[in-house]
């Protein structure tokens, strides 16, 4: 694989995967069901086809302990951390992130999320446009299709809550992923055209890196955190 072309294999398959798009006939409301394209893992009657090991690789999802939660005020790992860090070091494996398309559609004070590793499916192989399309009927609010990523971060030390009297602590060499919000996808894609300007290499390694939290606020005045992304020596 070429220095040229290894960017592509972290960030921009996603692109590449627009043409995959099938468009889907979707049933409107009150209307008998249109046929809609065969979902990916899917023969032409409807039963599953055979997979191959392609195809699990490549839909695996994210192999992590815990989860990066990002508030407006800082970020956390996991559930049962209480406090908020601005900042954390950890390591991340660039031949691990996977590119994917990703809907948010929120109702009633719930959040639903759907995503696609190919533009075509859902890993569960439902059409991903129709489920978009169904999602945006019945919700008050919908992001819309966006590119974002799943990364896999280990922690390079020991990470002790900031809350006070808490004692919960997250080990070293913990896997927590991190899937970048709308806005926050932005930052990461700042961070890897760095790598490629710098040192195209590197996008075939495993890098040290500082996420850095930063706080957002538009015109209306909403606020939502992101993470940065620097890299260490």
């Amino acid at each position: 694989m070429t220095n040229a072309s290894a960017l592509d294999n972290v960030m921009a398959q996603a692109e590449a995967a627009a043409g995959n798009f099938q468009a889907p006939a979707v049933p409107g409301v009150g209307t008998a069901p249109a046929v809609l394209p065969t979902a990916a893992n899917q023969n032409s009657v409807g039963a599953l086809a055979k997979p191959s090991m392609a195809d699990f690789i490549d839909s695996g999802g994210m192999d992590v302990d815990e989860y990066f939660r990002v508030k407006a005020e800082g970020f956390k790992v996991g559930d049962t951390m209480q406090g908020l860090i601005d900042e954390l070091i950890v390591e991340i494996d660039l031949t691990e992130v996977l590119p994917i398309y990703s809907a948010r559609f929120e109702s009633g004070g719930n959040t639903t999320f759907i995503k696609s590793y190919d533009g075509v499916s859902t890993p569960d192989g439902k059409n991903f446009q129709a489920e978009v399309d169904r999602l945006a009927r019945i919700n008050q609010k919908s992001s819309g299709i966006y590119q974002t990523a799943e990364i896999p971060c280990v922690l390079v030390d020991d990470l002790d809550d900031p809350k006070k009297g808490s004692s919960v602590k997250i080990d070293a060499e913990t896997r927590v992923g991190l899937t970048p919000s709308v806005t926050g996808f932005k930052p990461f894609q700042s961070f890897m055209r760095r790598l490629r300007q710098s040192n195209p290499d590197l996008l075939q390694d495993t890098v040290k890196v500082k996420l850095v939290h930063e706080k957002k606020t538009n015109r209306n005045n909403n606020e939502w955190g992101v993470i940065n992304f620097e890299l260490l020596a």
